[in-house]
């Protein structure tokens, strides 16, 4: 569940980045990311995929960003994830911009 949920993200990062008002479109590009969202994608590459993911966790500041991180992968909302921690949606909102925060420096 966890490469599928990794898979989701790199592809709509991989969309986002090629967009067209982002003078994006190239092709070659975009058939490698119909490689990744296919169920059959090539081990080798979730493997690297899981290996990044968990380089990147180990960077976020504390366990608590770490859970909410893999639970927003998973597909949960931020409404979800406060539930769960039993604190606010702005709370959770808040510690999704330090994560992303914390990876774009590593990306």
């Amino acid at each position: 569940m966890l490469v599928t949920a990794t898979r989701r993200k790199v592809i709509d990062r991989v969309r986002h980045e090629q967009a067209t008002k982002r003078g994006g479109g190239d092709l070659k590009t975009l058939d490698s990311t119909h490689q990744l969202a296919s169920p059959d994608a090539n081990p080798e590459m979730l493997s690297i995929m899981n290996e990044r993911l968990g380089e990147l966790l180990t960077k976020l500041r504390d366990d608590t960003l770490r859970r909410i991180a893999l639970w927003k992968l998973e597909g949960y909302s931020s409404a979800e994830v406060a539930s769960m921690l039993d604190v606010s949606e702005r709370t959770v909102e808040r510690k999704l911009k330090l994560i992303r925060g914390d990876w774009e420096k590593e990306l």
